[in-house]
């Protein structure tokens, strides 16, 4: 009789005991945090960065909406917002939209109501999808300007190159009126007003550099003289500005100076 007693005692026990776990489910814990916890990302498909970059968190083509599902705790207290390039785009816990192309960087931030709050950091990478795409750019005020089309391949890459007129080409030890380079005005007459000039040369041993751009007679510089033309990478460039061209289209223009050799001019 004694034992039987004991035997009820225990499946009540374990009665007891199977009531009380049944009221929990192991796949959601964060159930039980409330308002006063720190919140937490749950999600394990958020990518672990490495060598100080973010992780990827996904590489989606232009034409396809990123989509995410964040698990935040706690679940009833807390508020998901996401940041795209540290602008706000979305608030909740499942994103689905479509984003511009380009590699930027996902901030996602679960902030509770007592304003603790706790983020993840990813590489978000959207490729542009074939075809043909307006070009703009923005100023510092935020006006955008558009700059015509562009083409968006899959096709290998091929550098154009820098695409120059060559003027003059050559060697002369420039000293003054000793040795320069001349070009007239009919070959200066093809360079349009805002082209890049540049004018390539080596360094030769000598007192001094320095490099000024003059018209024939030498009485309109084009550019003053510039002193310590060692210390000035070549090329030296400078912008044809409508007051060049009035300059050099009546006398040409002469490159004159001291302690380079002179190899190419260009536009």
């Amino acid at each position: 009789m004694k034992i039987k007693n004991i035997l009820t005692a225990c499946l009540v026990c374990c009665g007891f005991a199977v009531a009380f776990t049944s009221c929990s489910k192991d796949d959601e814990p964060y159930f039980s945090a409330n308002e006063n916890d720190a919140p937490r990302i749950l999600n394990t498909d958020i990518p672990e960065g490495k060598g100080g970059e973010p992780g990827e968190i996904a590489n989606i083509e232009r034409t396809t909406n990123f989509k995410f599902e964040v698990i935040a705790t706690p679940v009833n207290y807390t508020t998901v917002t996401w940041y795209l390039d540290d602008q706000l785009i979305y608030e909740g816990n499942e994103i689905d939209m479509p984003l511009l192309a380009g590699n930027h960087t996902l901030k996602i931030v679960a902030t509770t109501t007592k304003g603790l709050s706790t983020y993840r950091i990813c590489k978000l990478v959207v490729r542009p999808a074939e075809g043909e795409y307006p070009l703009t750019i923005e100023d510092a005020a935020g006006t955008r300007w558009g700059c015509g089309m562009c083409t968006v391949s899959n096709d290998a890459y091929v550098d154009p190159g820098i695409k120059e007129t060559v003027l003059w080409e050559g060697g002369v030890d420039i000293n003054w009126g000793d040795a320069n380079v001349f070009l007239s005005a009919e070959e200066m007459a093809n360079v349009p007003v805002g082209a890049t000039v540049r004018l390539v040369y080596e360094m030769i041993d000598a007192e001094y550099h320095a490099l000024r751009v003059t018209n024939q007679d030498w009485s309109s510089d084009i550019v003053p003289q510039v002193d310590g033309l060692d210390a000035i990478p070549s090329p030296y460039e400078f912008t044809y500005t409508a007051d060049h061209k009035a300059i050099a289209d009546e006398k040409g223009m002469l490159v004159t100076g001291f302690g380079y050799k002179l190899t190419k001019v260009t536009f």
